[in-house]
Order: structure tokens, then sequence, then C-alpha cells
């Protein structure tokens, strides 16, 4: 029970990709890869968030978005991983 979160659909889609490319079953593995916004109202035993952000201004976009933060780091019950560039 499993999740892998970011708040960009570019970097959801490219995870999912990843993933699919090594050949995992993400169904047969319990591994939900989705956007923050999707995982709303549900929770998984391990969320792993992917923050990456890549632009030439060095913004943060929704990354600072505390609402969007709050949402991503209370889906784990039991162990929650930020990841970031």
């Amino acid at each position: 029970d499993i999740a892998v979160l970011s708040p960009y659909s570019a970097q959801v889609r490219a995870v999912r990709r990843a993933l699919r490319n090594a050949g995992v079953d993400c169904a047969a593995v319990g591994l939900e890869v989705s956007s923050v916004d999707a995982i709303q109202g549900r929770e998984k035993e391990v969320v792993i968030l992917s923050t990456v952000r890549a632009n030439a201004e060095g913004k943060l976009g929704f990354v600072a978005d505390w609402r969007r933060l709050n949402v991503a780091l209370t889906r784990a019950r039991r162990c929650a991983l930020v990841l970031g560039d």
C-alpha cells in the first residue's frame, strides 16, 4: 500500500513511464503513482513525495502551496519520504 505522489502531472507521467519501462506491475505490488490532488481524502501506508521542480527562474510553483503540501504529507499512515532536487 504505497503511493508515489507529485504535485506535477508531468512528473507523475515520468514516474509511471519509468516503472512501466522497468517492468513493474504497479497494481500487483500495491503501488499507486498519482498527483497530490488526486489522492486527497485517501491514505496509504507509505507515501513517497517527489517534489522535483526544475525551471530557469528557480520558482517553486505548486511546491510552495502549503495546502498541497499538507495534503501530500498527511496521506501517509506509517512513513512519508520526501524527495527533491
